[in-house]
């Protein structure tokens, strides 16, 4: 049955064929100049005015496919591709192409494989049986070879790691003797700190407030340095990566917190340096034993 389009697009009628009559669109609706928010009428004027474009008209919406070949004839109205309507996934997700790895709340990361997924063959064993049954022994072999390769890599990558876990010790460890320096040389020389940090402020605060001021920034670090040492030991025991990223804004609150120690003329600017250099040698940690936890041969 044939519906003229005369209606729709106000000009020479041309016929549709395979249209139904539910399709019918309101001329009042066509003819006025207000918008129309994403209507059926205004995608079928919009498609209209596209060179190269033909609107498929269905019994529930109006696609617009452009189309690379030449013109069709003005008013032809295609049917649908069920190629494309295959092919799309249903309900509008979003196909992905390729390995998703997820992160676990204890920081292990693990590869998620689709159920009905199946580990591909190699090509060389679609030959005949016989061949395969004759070379038996050197796919064993190659297999074995390849097994071998993937846990050598992640030995070597241990090993690697085992390296830069000892200079991050012997970092923490060079970084543990001066704070406790600083915090012996702060216990100190807590009166002429006084005196020093009243002469900042131009003797405008007593000496009983320059004290309190001293005493509670002693007590601030100390307290800081049990939590940063501890998040230390746990990331070097667990070797995991969320570890590694704790102690790595850890790392980061000390270093602002360092800053800030300024306005009490107290900054230390090699303790200062230590702790952002921890802070990129967490880091580079975190990557590391993630990528330990993605080769064969992991432990879980």
């Amino acid at each position: 049955m044939g519906v003229p389009c005369t209606n729709v697009i106000g000009l020479q009628s041309a016929p549709c064929v395979g249209a139904e009559r539910s399709m019918e669109l309101d001329t009042s609706q066509l003819l006025t100049h207000a918008p129309l928010a994403r209507s059926p009428a205004a995608e079928v004027l919009a498609s209209m005015k596209a060179p190269g474009s033909v609107t498929i008209l269905s019994a529930r919406r109006v696609t617009l496919q452009s189309m690379s070949g030449p013109t069709p004839e003005y008013g032809a109205c295609s049917k649908p591709n069920t190629k494309e309507k295959d092919v799309a996934p249903p309900g509008g997700r979003l196909m992905v192409h390729g390995p998703i790895f997820v992160e676990n709340p204890d920081g292990s990361i693990t590869e998620a494989v689709p159920s009905d997924a199946k580990q591909a063959r190699p090509k060389g064993d679609r030959g005949d049986r016989g061949r395969r049954e004759s070379n038996d022994g050197d796919s064993d072999s190659s297999g074995s070879g390849s097994n071998a390769n993937g846990i050598s890599m992640s030995q070597e990558v241990e090993f690697l790691y085992s390296r830069h876990e000892r200079v991050f010790m012997l970092l923490l460890f060079i970084q543990f003797v001066l704070e406790s320096l600083y915090a012996a040389v702060f216990v100190v020389r807590m009166r002429p700190s006084m005196f020093e940090l009243e002469a900042m402020y131009n003797w405008e605060i007593s000496p009983k407030t320059a004290e309190a001021i001293l005493w509670t920034t002693l007590v601030i670090q100390v307290l800081f340095g049990i939590v940063y040492y501890c998040m230390a030991v746990l990331s070097i025991w667990t070797k995991r990566p969320k570890h590694f990223q704790m102690f790595a804004k850890t790392c980061l609150c000390g270093v602002v917190g360092l800053v800030l120690l300024a306005y009490a003329d107290k900054f230390n600017l090699p303790i200062f340096f230590l702790r952002l250099l921890a802070y990129i040698y967490a880091r580079f940690l975190q990557g590391l034993t993630a990528s330990i936890l993605l080769l064969p041969g992991a432990r879980a």
